[in-house]
């Protein structure tokens, strides 16, 4: 083989060859192109593969990233963080008044950390019972002058434990007391003072902890029916209201599909049968939307339906607890959702064209509140602490010096305005008290507690003590030494 191709060079190497002209490179004309060699070729099939990526780039860019910029802008108008709780209670003469408004900072989340979390719902975050409180505003377009009333009061009470919940609307038409109104429709709660004000009315009269609210006006309620495609109905009994807004309303018995308006239309209508069985339409409305929202798949409609609630739809649920509670609900069977009424807790009391309410029997309503929250599942009112609150220790035992001592231990623990005394019967007190004046029981309990006495044997009286006083404490033969422990 080295002869052969020796044999071929051969003549070249005896002859004068012409050195060809030169002729760039197609590298050195077109750099890229070397580069180009590195790569894969652009077959047909990369090339369709490619377009394909770009098309579902572009596809995210329009669908997707303005879901997530509504759902964010939505987030900072819906779930509302600026509300203050408010507090009822009676004062001396036993009419109720608002005693204690304080920051309501049950999460914080804020919504810088906001991230879209729908398809991976995170857990609900809580293993207590919590009770939620429905408000249905009497707002429509055009209204903006007039108060707005809570048309729809429903209480939601959920225990994630058992994955029961339980529901129980409010006649509109009860009959309440509600500070600086007097008696009224429990309604007026919410034109009185809003959402927070109505959220009081409901935790004084009903003896129970709502935790949070939601509340919809009638336009957002329309909008959320229609987005989801409407709600199918099993009406039970034929409504025929002839006196719905100037205009008559029907609905047959049997199954019936609803579209926003109709919807909101059966859940209003009164007129035909009463408050009760309007409400029990609104649990029914509840469940279906509920069921809707469990055979859909929402997130494929979840920038309309932002949309829709953006104006329509405030709550002080946080952006996570919202999306837990939703996983929740989820895992709740609906057979292990309950429904309680009131029907037979109240009378009526009605003057035609006068006035109408209906009367409550707060026993028999506290028992069905019971039914719905066992008594041992409800959150204790925590009493405020006031360390500002003037206290006396009377020294009611021969021990030298031990009111100076106790003195010293409560200045420690915050409370800068303490006096001491001699008991004028020291010697005679077997057993330490407690007495709390006019709204410092919690103030008294934590005293009590504090200097080592127990805190449910304080005793609270209306009132003021003629020296000025908030707590009185008189140490006897039982209390505690603050230098011996």
């Amino acid at each position: 083989m080295r002869q052969a191709r020796q044999s071929r060079a051969a003549p070249l190497s005896g002859r004068n060859v012409q050195a060809p002209r030169y002729q760039p490179r197609l590298s050195e004309e077109f750099p890229a192109v070397q580069q180009g060699k590195r790569k894969k070729r652009w077959t047909p099939l990369r090339l369709g593969l490619l377009a394909t990526g770009l098309s579902l780039l572009l596809l995210a860019a329009i669908i997707v990233v303005p879901i997530l910029i509504q759902m964010h802008r939505t987030a900072e108008r819906v779930f509302d963080q600026q509300d203050e709780r408010i507090t009822i209670a009676d004062n001396p003469e036993g009419t109720p008044v608002i005693v204690t408004p304080e920051r309501s900072d049950d999460d914080d989340d804020g919504f810088d950390d906001f991230v879209d979390e729908s398809e991976d719902l995170p857990d609900w975050d809580g293993n207590e019972r919590v009770n939620i409180a429905l408000f249905g505003v009497d707002s429509r377009e055009g209204d903006e002058d007039e108060s707005a009333r809570s048309d729809t009061i429903i209480i939601v009470s959920i225990d994630p434990e058992t994955k029961t919940a339980g529901m129980m609307s409010i006649p509109r038409d009860l009959q309440v007391d509600i500070p600086n109104l007097g008696t009224e429709k429990i309604n007026a709660a919410y034109a009185q003072g809003g959402r927070e004000l109505a959220r009081a009315v409901v935790e004084y009269h009903f003896d129970i902890n709502v935790h949070y609210y939601a509340e919809v006006d009638f336009v957002g309620f329309i909008n959320i029916v229609d987005t989801i495609g409407g709600v199918v109905i099993d009406n039970p009994a034929t409504i025929k209201d002839d006196d719905y807004e100037w205009t008559r309303v029907y609905f047959p018995t049997g199954v019936q599909h609803m579209d926003g308006e109709t919807a909101l239309r059966y859940v209003r209508t009164r007129y035909d049968d009463n408050d009760f069985a309007r409400g029990q339409r609104q649990q029914q409305v509840l469940r279906a939307l509920r069921q809707q929202g469990i055979r859909l798949n929402l997130i494929t409609q979840a920038r309309s339906l932002l949309q829709d609630v953006e104006e329509n739809f405030r709550t002080d649920l946080s952006m996570r607890q919202s999306l837990g509670l939703a996983r929740l609900a989820n895992d709740i069977e609906g057979e292990d959702i309950e429904s309680y009424s009131m029907i037979d807790c109240t009378t009526e009391d009605y003057v035609p064209d006068l006035y109408y309410y209906l009367i409550p029997d707060w026993d028999c309503i506290h028992g069905v509140v019971e039914t719905m929250i066992p008594v041992e599942e409800r959150e204790p009112e925590e009493a405020s602490v006031d360390h500002s609150a003037r206290v006396l220790i009377e020294n009611g035992t021969f021990v030298d010096g031990l009111a100076g001592r106790t003195r010293n231990f409560l200045n420690n623990a915050g409370y800068a305005d303490v006096d001491i005394r001699q008991a004028d019967d020291a010697g005679n007190i077997p057993e330490s008290s407690v007495v709390a004046y006019g709204e410092f029981e919690g103030t008294g309990r934590d005293v009590a507690e504090q200097i080592g006495l127990d805190p449910d044997t304080v005793i609270v009286e209306d009132g003021e003590h003629p020296d000025g006083y908030d707590i009185i404490v008189i140490l006897g033969d039982d209390s505690p030494d603050p230098d011996t422990g």
